[in-house]
């Protein structure tokens, strides 16, 4: 790290930042085909906007309305569609300065609904002290993470504040981003967006597109083959690790190096993380992992302590879907797991059919029993069928070549 950093460098967030969220939620409710979805939007053209130019109606507004509020632990009013966007920033940036100034993420998982997870402004800002001397020099970034989740507001909107430098918006897709990205840019982007990025470079290769420009990742494990590739391609890179319960925990540029833990934890233990807090203080975080301890602040994460695993960008539990495999009339045993790289980046499952039934005609059947029960990000893409369920040398479950 070559520059020093201290919370007081890290503005408090203003008018820019909460516009940059309500920005985010709004793109989320209307989609992309309106105008306040579209294109990067400042404080000051916000302002000029009223609602029903931006594309709201009365009941998107309800919906835009409450989740602004519940990111920021406010109950705001609805406006009328007649009203302006920016009032209602101003208002609710003057509520919540008054309050505990608490933000309101939700994590990714898939039984019982995503979980709260609230976080003090003055934590997430201390997170960045960590950040910031890493990219120092960064001229611009550029964010394709939604700012009103964890990763995508404490790197797509927080840090170039922190940074004093300009924000792009864009969209998550290879061909918007490999057009824009430029020398100085810092790139905002899930492991999910990158790959893609990677893929396109490898069918389409740009000798030295990233030169001069960074990578930010977080929200899951990244394949060293990603890493690699976009090195290749001249960008640097910078893994983070956390989870929206501990916010950013740890860094590190390269996949086959451990992370490091960022300055604001004092320790790791085998469950719990030791944080120092602002203004003194300790906090106790449990791990979300098991990890493999290298040396005072190294550690590589070995697997979920709740056995989920990342499939585009969210959490799947691929035991809970197995078990609702199983519930099928014409499945035995059912075994799910994530793909080795090679195969892919979506889930696989093995299935032992009950007597009478067929591989194809299950195969079929499957396809539509997972339609309707499960989003896409949970329905396995591959069925292998077999006798028995794939077990390891130790009799535990193992692992199959895939069969379609």
């Amino acid at each position: 790290m070559t520059d020093c950093w201290d919370l007081h460098r890290i503005p408090e967030p203003g008018v820019e930042i909460l516009t940059g969220m309500l920005h985010a939620v709004v793109r989320d409710v209307l989609g992309r085909g309106d105008p306040l979805a579209t294109r990067d939007v400042s404080p000051e053209e916000l302002a000029g906007l009223r609602w029903i130019d931006a594309g709201c109606d009365a009941e998107r507004l309800r919906t835009v309305v409450g989740t602004f509020g519940d990111l920021l632990s406010l109950p705001l009013a609805v406006p009328d569609i007649g009203e302006r966007p920016g009032d209602l920033v101003r208002e609710a940036l003057a509520a919540w300065s008054n309050g505990p100034r608490t933000i309101t993420f939700r994590s990714s998982g898939t039984t019982g609904g995503p979980k709260a997870c609230p976080h003090e402004d003055v934590l997430l800002r201390q997170e960045l002290v960590g950040v910031c001397p890493l990219v120092h020099d960064a001229s611009a970034v550029l964010a394709t993470a939604p700012a009103h989740h964890m990763f995508g507001f404490t790197f797509g909107l927080l840090l170039p504040v922190a940074l004093g430098v300009p924000r792009r918006v864009r969209a998550p897709l290879p061909t918007v981003i490999l057009a824009d990205v430029a020398p100085g840019d810092i790139l905002v982007a899930v492991p999910f967006v990158l790959n893609a990025i990677a893929d396109s470079l490898l069918h389409a290769p740009r000798p030295g597109i990233g030169r001069g420009a960074t990578v930010i990742t977080a929200t899951s494990p990244i394949p060293a083959a990603t890493v690699r590739t976009l090195q290749d391609f001249g960008f640097r890179t910078i893994e983070i690790y956390g989870a929206s319960e501990t916010g950013c925990v740890g860094w590190r540029e390269t996949p086959d190096v451990p992370y490091a833990l960022l300055p604001h934890f004092r320790s790791m233990g085998d469950e719990t993380l030791v944080r120092d807090v602002p203004g003194g203080g300790l906090r106790e975080y449990p791990l979300p992992d098991h990890v493999a301890r290298h040396g005072e602040r190294g550690f590589v994460p070995l697997r979920r302590r709740d056995e989920a695993v990342q499939v585009a960008g969210g959490n799947v539990h691929p035991g809970r879907i197995a078990r609702e495999i199983e519930g099928h009339e014409g499945v035995e045993r059912c075994l799910v797991r994530l793909m080795r790289p090679e195969e892919g980046l979506r889930l696989k499952a093995f299935v032992v059919p009950r007597a009478g039934w067929s591989a194809p005609r299950l195969r079929g059947e499957l396809r539509t029993f997972a339609r309707e029960r499960f989003s896409p990000r949970e329905r396995p893409q591959s069925y292998t069928f077999g006798e028995e369920l794939p077990k390891g040398p130790l009799g535990k479950p193992g692992d199959w070549d895939m069969s379609d």
